[in-house]
């Protein structure tokens, strides 16, 4: 049995071979990623199909192509996508496919570099507040990241903004992570003196 996060736990596959079978305790996507890294005579169960992640879900196919032809529509080019590995396996085909490339909040920072080394922007999905986060501690400034709704015509967001922006973050987020606020913490800290709080990125 193995433990860890999405990437860890699909890169253990890698080192058992003569699996047959691999049960997935996870979300949809995490067993996604294991089945496209299994060996042909591995099959991936997942114990519950419905086991999903909003924030893989805020990223729809349909809506990452046409994200992807109105921004060539508007002239927007150089653009290389990333998505972060907490996304369906038909995002990571897409991004892929169109010379970028998948992430994990660990190597963000160095996959943020790899992109802007190879094109003048990036489109960061699912999760704006990993691209954001990232993209700032790196000397990005906010003025120059745009959130491209892909609910709105041309992601609510004007040709202008656009052209100006460094970093177009998808519209997504962590359902969970998002109902966290900072006064919270300081609450935290103030009930729990010299507590030490983690956070993922």
């Amino acid at each position: 049995d193995y433990t860890g996060d999405s990437f860890r736990l699909a890169g253990q596959i890698a080192n058992r071979p003569e699996a047959d079978y691999i049960v997935f305790c996870g979300v949809h996507f995490m067993a996604e990623s294991a089945d496209v890294l299994c060996a042909p005579h591995q099959r991936v169960i997942l114990p519950d199909l419905a086991a999903g992640c909003s924030m893989a879900d805020m990223a729809d196919p349909e809506q990452l192509e046409t994200c992807w032809e109105e921004l060539a529509q508007m002239g927007i080019e150089g653009v290389i996508p990333v998505t972060y590995i907490n996304s369906a396996a038909s995002i990571k085909t897409f991004v892929g496919e169109r010379g970028g490339t998948v992430c994990t909040s660990s190597n963000a920072a160095a996959t943020l570099k790899w992109a802007f080394e190879r094109g003048e922007k990036i489109l960061f999905l699912p999760d704006q507040h990993l691209g954001r986060n990232t993209a700032y501690k790196m000397g990005i400034p906010l003025d120059e990241m745009v959130v491209w709704d892909p609910n709105e015509i041309f992601g609510g967001v004007d040709v202008d903004a656009l052209k100006r922006a460094k970093m177009i973050l998808w519209k997504g987020h962590c359902s969970v992570h998002v109902r966290f606020s900072a006064a919270q913490i300081a609450n935290v800290r103030k009930q729990h003196p010299g507590i030490r709080v983690i956070v993922h990125p």
